[in-house]
């Protein structure tokens, strides 16, 4: 899981949506990077781990479906909207 990480400094936290059998994950294991252990990161992932959303399907959810654009992605809009309801 470190590579993950190594490869991509900017990267924050993984969810695990495929958890492979008898590898001891599970489909709620989060890791995190470095830089990555915020309040807003952890409650963006916690967000995954309930919902079972991907970042596409749980930025649609909470209304950005086709608001996204190339310098500001789904995670962003996720982002985005627990700023705009007083998440941080």
């Amino acid at each position: 899981m470190s590579t993950i990480f190594n490869d991509d400094p900017d990267l924050f936290a993984v969810t695990v949506h495929y958890a492979r059998a008898g590898t001891g994950a599970t489909n709620r294991d989060v890791y995190f990077g470095l830089n990555g252990l915020t309040p807003l990161s952890i409650l963006h992932e916690a967000l995954h781990v309930q919902t079972g959303l991907d970042d596409e399907a749980l930025a649609r959810k909470l209304g950005f479906a086709g608001k996204e654009t190339a310098d500001q992605g789904y995670s962003d809009r996720i982002i985005d909207a627990l700023h705009a309801n007083g998440c941080f």
